[in-house]
C-alpha cells in the first residue's frame, strides 16, 4: 500500500471516524486530519488488528478531550484555532463573526459589500423555479424500444461523464438494465433507474447542450416517478432520486436537483438510522449514495438559501465508500456490444476493481475536501474595536491541512507545479481539473479577510502585504483551473460559475482600493476577462447564470474605466 495514495484503507481512516460512539474524529482532535491518518497507519501496517470495546473506546475519547482543552488552554492563539472546526462545534465563534461577508451568492454581507441587494439570492430561486417542468410523455411509457447498441452507447456516456463522480450504481446494474430494455421498461424503480442512466447519457451526446436536446428518456422516467415516492424507501427508489437530482444539476438546474437530493437524503438518513436495514441491502452503495448525496447538497447550499437536509449529522455513522458492491463497467462500452452472459454474472469482485478503484479515488478525495470546506475556511476575528481582522493563526493551520490534504491525492489527481500554480490542467481529467479549481478557491478564502481588512480601514501594514498579495495570486490560479473544469465537469458547471461569480467581484472591488492598487498585477485583467467568457458561453443554459453574467461584465467594465 502506497502511503501517499487513496486507497480503501484510507477511506476508512479519513472518511469512518475511529470509534463507534459516532463522534468526529475532526471535532475532538486539533490536528488535522490526514496527519492523524498517517501516524494510525503504523499501527494498521503492524497488524495490529484487536477490536477496542465500547467502553474502552469512551475512555479514550475522555483522554483524547481533556488533552486537547488542556494543550489548547496552554498555546497563545488558540481561541483562533478553534474556530476552524464544524461548524454546529463553534456556535458561539461563528455568531461573533456574524457580519462578516463571506464569499457567496447567499450571503447578505457579501451581497452589500458589492452593492447588490442583500435577497439576490432569493431571486435567483425565484428565477430557477420559473424555468419551464419537465414535460410527460403523452404516450404510454411501457413499450419503450431502444437497441441495444444505442442503449450501451448512452451508458458509456454515462460511465464516462458521470460514474466516476458519483458512484451510486450497485454491482448488478447491468443485468437490470439489459432487463429493462428487453420487457419495453415496465413500471418499476429498476426500470425508472435504467432511464435516468440513458437520460443521463443522452445529455452527453456529441455536440448536445442540455436546453437543446431532445431527451426521450427523461419523461418516461418523470412518468414513473409516482412508484418511487410512493414506496416504502427501497434503495432502488433511492438511487433514481439520486440520479434524478444528478439529471438536473447536469441540465444545470441546482434547485430542481436540490428538490430531488434532498429526498434521496431524507430516505438514505432513514437507512443509516436503522441498523437491520444494513443486512437487508447491500451496505456498501448505501454508504456510496450517502456520500452522493452529501456532495451534490453540499455543492448547492454553499451558494443558495435552500432547505437542509441535515445529511451531515449522520456523517459520523455513515458508511464508508468502498468500491465491492459498485458497478463496475463490464467491458469497453465504446465498442457498443451488449455484455456476455459471463461478465454480467460479474459481481464487481476480482479483476474490475482496479478501474472501480480509480473512481473511488476521486470521489473520497472530494468527501475530505468538502469535510473541511464543511468547517471555518474563514482566518478572521473581531478586532478590540469590533471590526473584523485578520488571524494569522487560523490561516496556517488552514493552509496546513489544505497542503496536507494534497500530498495524499493520487498521482493522476495532482496538479501543482514547483510554484503554487495551475499547470497543464488542460490535458487533465475533469476530476483533477475540479479539485484544483476546489484548492485555488480554498486558499482565496484563507487570505480574504486580510484583503477585508485592508479594504475597510484603508491600511496595508506589512503582516498584511504578504496576504493580500497571495488573495490575488491564487485568485489568478482560480480562474485558470475554473475556466478549464468548467467545460468538462458537467455535474459542478452551475456552482463553479457561482464560485466564479463571487472570487471574481471581490476581486475587482478590492483591487480598486488605493492601499491595494500597487498589488495587483498586469496579470489581473485577463483574468477577469477570463471570467467574462466563462459566462458567455455557459449562459444559454441557466436564466440564473445569465443574470451573474450580466453583473459580472458590468462590473468589469467598471473597472477598466479607472485604468484608461
Amino acid at each position: 500500500m502506497s502511503p501517499q495514495t487513496f486507497d480503501e484503507v484510507e477511506i476508512l481512516r479519513l472518511v469512518v471516524p475511529v470509534g463507534n460512539d459516532g463522534r468526529s474524529v475532526m471535532a475532538n482532535v486539533r490536528s488535522a486530519p490526514f496527519a492523524r491518518s498517517v501516524r494510525k497507519s503504523a499501527v494498521i501496517q503492524s497488524g495490529w488488528r484487536r477490536p477496542l470495546h465500547q467502553q474502552e473506546l469512551s475512555r479514550i475519547w475522555d483522554r483524547i478531550d481533556r488533552i486537547s482543552t488542556a494543550v489548547e488552554a496552554s498555546v497563545p492563539g488558540q481561541d483562533e484555532l478553534r474556530m476552524s472546526r464544524f461548524p454546529e462545534d463553534n456556535r458561539d465563534a461563528f455568531d461573533m463573526l456574524r457580519g462578516f461577508p463571506f464569499m457567496t451568492v447567499q450571503d447578505e454581507e457579501f451581497m452589500a459589500f458589492l452593492g447588490i441587494d442583500r435577497t439576490f439570492s432569493c431571486h435567483l430561486v425565484q428565477v430557477e423555479r420559473s424555468r419551464d417542468a419537465v414535460p410527460l410523455p403523452t404516450s404510454p411509457t411501457s413499450g419503450l424500444i431502444i437497441s441495444h447498441e444505442h442503449a450501451f452507447h448512452l451508458l458509456n456516456n454515462f460511465a464516462e461523464h458521470v460514474h466516476a463522480w458519483y458512484p451510486v450504481l450497485h454491482g448488478h446494474f447491468t443485468v437490470e438494465f439489459v432487463h429493462a430494455i428487453a420487457n419495453g421498461f415496465p413500471t418499476s424503480p429498476e426500470s425508472c433507474l435504467a432511464l435516468l442512466v440513458l437520460a443521463i447519457g443522452r445529455l452527453f451526446a456529441d455536440g448536445a447542450s442540455p436546453p437543446q436536446l431532445e431527451n426521450p428518456y427523461i419523461g418516461p422516467a418523470m412518468q414513473m416517478l409516482h412508484c418511487i415516492v410512493s414506496g416504502d424507501g427501497h434503495l432502488r427508489a433511492t438511487q433514481c432520486l439520486l440520479l434524478f437530482s444528478i439529471y438536473f444539476i447536469c441540465c444545470v438546474e441546482p434547485c430542481r436537483a436540490h428538490d430531488f437530493v434532498s429526498m434521496a437524503s431524507y430516505h438514505l438518513q432513514d437507512m443509516l438510522s436503522i441498523d437491520c436495514y444494513w443486512e437487508k441491502e447491500q451496505p456498501n452503495i448505501i454508504g456510496n449514495c450517502y456520500w452522493a448525496a452529501v456532495l451534490v447538497e453540499s455543492e448547492i447550499l454553499v451558494q443558495l438559501d435552500l432547505e437542509n437536509s441535515g445529511s451531515w449529522r449522520l456523517s459520523p455513522i455513515g458508511l464508508m465508500p468502498v468500491s465491492c458492491g459498485t458497478w463496475v463497467v463490464p467491458l469497453d462500452l465504446t465498442t457498443a456490444q451488449s455484455p456476455s452472459s459471463t461478465v454480467l454474472a460479474n459481481d464487481g469482485n476480482g479483476a474490475w476493481d482496479e478501474l472501480v478503484l480509480a473512481d473511488l479515488s476521486y470521489f473520497v478525495a472530494e468527501i475530505a475536501m468538502r469535510k473541511m470546506l464543511r468547517g471555518c475556511t474563514l482566518s478572521a476575528r473581531k478586532g478590540p474595536g469590533g471590526g473584523f481582522e485578520y488571524a494569522p493563526v487560523i490561516a496556517a493551520e488552514l493552509e496546513r491541512q489544505l497542503e496536507e490534504w494534497y500530498s495524499f491525492l493520487p498521482r493522476q489527481f495532482q496538479f501543482l507545479g514547483k510554484a503554487l500554480d495551475a499547470s497543464s490542467l488542460r490535458g487533465r481529467s475533469p476530476q483533477a481539473q475540479f479539485l484544483s479549481a476546489q484548492y485555488f478557491a480554498f486558499r482565496t478564502s484563507v487570505y480574504w479577510p486580510a484583503v477585508y481588512q485592508a479594504f475597510s480601514t484603508g491600511k496595508l501594514d506589512y503582516a498584511l502585504l504578504s496576504q493580500c498579495r497571495r488573495f490575488f495570486e491564487t485568485y489568478s490560479a482560480f480562474i485558470e483551473s475554473a475556466a478549464c473544469a468548467v467545460y468538462n465537469c458537467r455535474p459542478n458547471l452551475w456552482t463553479l460559475c457561482a464560485s466564479v461569480f463571487t472570487l471574481s467581484m471581490a476581486a475587482i472591488v478590492t483591487s480598486r482600493t488605493p492601499c491595494l492598487d500597487s498589488l495587483v498585477s498586469s496579470a489581473l485583467l485577463p483574468c477577469f476577462q477570463t471570467a467574462v467568457r466563462v459566462f458567455e458561453n455557459v449562459r444559454h443554459l441557466s436564466p440564473s447564470l445569465a443574470e451573474l453574467g450580466l453583473i459580472l461584465e458590468g462590473r468589469v467594465s467598471w473597472w477598466l474605466s479607472f485604468i484608461r
